[in-house]
This record gives structure tokens, sequence and C-alpha cells, in this order.
């Protein structure tokens, strides 16, 4: 394996040779799949497309160079960042948009990256009720002191804690009550967030002529779906809540405890993965509040998860 020539006060080989091992030879700059390493046209040669970048600079005209460092100090695995040429290209062309703090950011996390299989963190979910209602930034709204009473509000807040863009997140919420409406409180500009009702059609069938007349009920499932998250981004989603009555009553029984059943891809080598979790939900009916629980990793093992009373 061929690295790339030594410079002044560069790294030692033992350095570049165990800071591209510790990131799997791949690029550590958070949405680049770019793989560092590949086959030679010779069968007895590989080529090498990383470099290990410093992350504070190695000589005072460099950027981000810190004087407090020493020379040991900045020949230190400690001060290398292993990526793609663009990538270590790119982090010395703007001093201010990647500072050191960032840098070794990536590092950390792209090595955890790396230490689980090449899998991101679980977002954040957090499915709340809070107390009394928020009003919408605009637009007219009438609250009664009985129609607060009534309702319940609860907040849906997604947060992707990686540094890798995640893709299509996907959230099915079983409500212990029927939810009345929902709106977003805040999304991202580049993100498109959609929420539907996700339980399955009333279909009824008539014979002779006759006929059927009624209301439908009120969802108790909705399906929350984001087109991307970018690193460190969030949406929040408002619900509100109904007690359960006529509408909402169900001619059967519902099995399922009430959870969150999420889903997210991200990017591996140029491919997409799908991801599952899961988030259990606890329900204190006389006070009609939500809690949610931590996401867990979804390995197949849904069942355990729903029939558990939390």
């Amino acid at each position: 394996m061929g690295f790339m020539p030594r410079r002044i006060a560069d790294f030692p080989q033992s350095v570049v040779r165990t800071v591209a091992q510790r990131a799997g030879y791949r690029c550590s700059r958070p949405g680049c799949p770019q793989p560092t390493i590949g086959p030679h046209s010779a069968a007895d040669k590989s080529v090498n497309l990383g470099e290990a970048a410093h992350i504070c600079a190695a000589s005072s005209e460099g950027k981000r160079y810190d004087a407090a460092q020493t020379p040991t100090q900045r020949r230190s695995i400690e001060n290398a960042l292993w990526l793609c040429r663009p990538c270590a290209k790119l982090i010395d062309t703007d001093e201010a948009r990647f500072p050191p703090k960032l840098l070794r950011d990536w590092k950390r996390q792209h090595e955890e990256f790396i230490l689980k299989q090449g899998v991101p963190s679980l977002p954040e979910v957090v499915f709340n009720s809070i107390n009394g209602r928020t009003l919408p930034p605009t637009g007219p709204i009438l609250l009664s002191a009985e129609g607060l009473a009534r309702t319940r509000e609860h907040l849906l807040t997604v947060r992707n804690t990686s540094l890798y863009e995640l893709r299509a997140v996907r959230c099915r919420i079983q409500s212990p009550e029927p939810f009345n409406s929902y709106r977003p409180v805040e999304v991202p500009a580049a993100t498109r967030v959609e929420v539907r009702p996700d339980g399955l059609p009333l279909q009824v069938q008539t014979f002779g002529g006759g006929s059927v007349s009624g209301v439908a009920p009120l969802p108790r499932q909705l399906l929350v779906e984001a087109s991307s998250l970018l690193p460190r981004e969030s949406f929040s989603i408002a619900f509100v809540s109904l007690p359960e009555d006529d509408r909402s009553k169900l001619p059967f029984r519902v099995g399922l405890r009430y959870h969150i059943l999420g889903s997210f891809r991200y990017q591996d080598s140029g491919f997409f993965v799908e991801r599952n979790f899961i988030v259990a939900l606890r329900f204190d009916r006389s006070r009609r509040q939500i809690v949610s629980r931590q996401p867990e990793l979804d390995d197949g093992t849904r069942k355990k998860w729903i029939e558990q009373c939390w």
C-alpha cells in the first residue's frame, strides 16, 4: 500500500497508517461516502486516495495553527484526521468554516460510526404531552374553557444526533387517544414533512340496496414522514388529541401497546441502507399524559416491545 510522500513536519508513517485504519479507510467528513483505498491495475498493488490531514496546522503558515501545541503534539495521532483528498483540500480553504473543534467531532463520531460497523446512531425521538395549548404564529384561534379541558396537546420532536444525513425518516405513532388535529412547529427549510392517518381504512359493504350512514372515527395511528435530516437538524410537530368518544371507539380491541415504530435510511458506500427503531410510550390515563422512552434499535423483536407494559 502506498501513501503520499512525507512533507516537513508531516505525520510519521505509523500515525498515518493507524489513523487510516481507525477510520476504516473511509473519509471522516460527514456525508462523504468516499472510500480511500482500492485496487491498482497491478495485482500486487493498491491505490490510496486519502491522507492524514492536520486538525491544527504543522506550521505557523498553515490553517488552524495552534501556537500552544508542541512539535510532538502537532505530529501526534490526536492531531490527525483521515480524509479523502478533495475533503482534505476543502477544510484548508475555509478555516472559519472548519474549526478544530468541528474536525475533532468529525473524527470522534466517524470512529464511533466505524466501531458500530458503519451504522449512524439512532435519532433522538421525543413524544411528550405539554401543559395547556400553544398558539399558532398566525391565523385566528378560538379556545374555550371546555375545549381546553377536553383536548390535550403533544409534541413530537425528531433530532438527527449523528454527523450523517438521514433520509426518509418515518415515525408511525400508535396513540392512546384519537388525534383531532396536527400542525408543524419547526421544520428545516430543506426538509419536507408530511403527516397522514396510517390506520386501515374503514370498509362497509351493503346488500340488497341497503344504505349505511355515520361518521368515520378519528385516527389513532398517524404516519409522519420527513424527506431528510441533515446532521444536528430536527423537526417538531404538534398534535391535539381528544378523549375517546363514540367517534373514536372501535368495534374491536386494538391489540398493540402505545408506541412509535420508526425507520430511516443512510448512505453507505453509495448504497442506501434502512434501519428500524421503536419508541415505547407511557400513558397516564388519569392525567391523560404521554411520556416517551428512549429509542431502541428494532432487531425484529417488535412484539416484545409492543406487548410490554411500561
